[in-house]
């Protein structure tokens, strides 16, 4: 495969982003490399497309711990140098043979050659492109101009994937917006990459201290919800956090959904949809607009939707004409769906969102 043609597969990956690992690997095989990578490294939360030449040595990495505090890294992702650098560009040989991930894990994988570039990102952010395990010195600097010629492409179809990306969060938020719900897509630090117009309205004044990395008023309320968010990110669950104003009155409730971490992610840093519940006197809201909030089947909303009413498990079991262990069952994958653990937790949450219009 020759460069024009790899240029065509590059900005097919930028509309498809499930073919970024194929086009990785096809250009490091272009020159000489075992594989590469693509993503944004955000604290210590590397997010990158892993092509299938580079996925062992990335999980031997991120398994010893080598991408906390990147030592490698560190100085080539703060150059602005518009083209390719390698290793040997940013570390003597006198530094990379005291550097613990030189000498315990890069050298001794023979991943010790590599080259890379960063590309500014949407969000004054960085991405970075790896090309790793070049062979010999000789191979890895006849590929350098190779790739600087790449790199417009490279640049330009990231750049693409990340707009793009960023389009669908906007339209994520704006969908709950026209719902009449505050929402936000949030990164694994808590900075708020894009929110619609009810979710400030709806984290009011006395609430937060801080809007561009959401930091809450309330002491308990800003840790519980850091350690939510990590949570969240770690085990792809929902959350849900009590959010109370500077005297500690409990004024809402922001719960968490987890972005499904894929290529098309990457790009962006969305790690976390936000919902913001407010107390609502008229209740839990309509069956269907649950189903769309927590991805609940038709049953199940029910079986939520009685529990905020006030409802019991054996009240549901007698209305609707089903045994206690169906309801049971629909109340577990309830709780599952909306990161709760009991029935009052779970009525609070949904009648959080009882303000909100019901679906027509």
């Amino acid at each position: 495969m020759d460069e024009d043609e790899i240029i065509g597969r590059i900005y097919e990956a930028a509309l498809m982003p499930e073919r970024w690992p194929g086009v990785l690997d096809q250009v490091a095989q272009l020159v000489g490399a075992t594989g590469g990578t693509l993503g944004r490294h955000l604290d210590n939360d590397p997010q990158f497309i892993i092509s299938p030449g580079a996925q062992p040595m990335v999980n031997a990495f991120i398994a010893g711990g080598y991408h906390i505090d990147n030592a490698r890294a560190a100085p080539f992702a703060r150059l602005e140098y518009p083209g390719f650098v390698t290793d040997f560009d940013v570390h003597s040989d006198a530094a990379r043979a005291a550097m613990p991930v030189y000498r315990d894990f890069l050298t001794p994988m023979k991943m010790d050659m590599g080259a890379g570039t960063v590309v500014a990102g949407p969000n004054s952010d960085r991405i970075v492109l790896t090309m790793e395990g070049f062979p010999d010195r000789d191979r890895l600097d006849r590929a350098v101009p190779r790739l600087d010629l790449l790199r417009p492409h490279l640049a330009r179809a990231a750049i693409l994937a990340a707009e793009l990306q960023l389009r669908e969060c906007r339209c994520i938020v704006e969908a709950f917006g026209r719902i009449g719900a505050g929402a936000a897509v949030l990164n694994q630090r808590g900075d708020v990459i894009t929110h619609n117009n009810q979710f400030y309205t709806q984290l009011d004044a006395g609430v937060l201290e801080q809007r561009d990395r959401l930091r809450f008023a309330h002491r308990h309320s800003n840790t519980t919800f850091a350690k939510a968010l990590g949570d969240v990110a770690t085990s792809k669950k929902g959350s849900s956090v009590a959010i109370r104003d500077e005297l500690g009155i409990g004024v809402a409730a922001l719960h968490l959904v987890p972005v499904r971490r894929s290529a098309h992610e990457v790009f962006a840093g969305a790690t976390t949809i936000a919902l913001v519940a407010r107390p609502a006197p008229q209740g839990a809201p309509d069956s269907r607009l649950l189903q769309a909030l927590f991805d609940l089947t038709p049953a199940e909303a029910g079986v939520a939707r009685a529990i905020a009413t006030g409802g019991t498990v054996n009240d549901i079991a007698q209305t609707g004409g089903k045994s206690l262990e169906t309801v049971r069952s629909h109340l577990k994958h309830v709780y599952s769906k909306t990161a709760t653990s009991r029935q009052n937790e779970l009525a609070i949450l949904l009648r959080g969102f009882g303000s909100l219009p019901d679906i027509n």
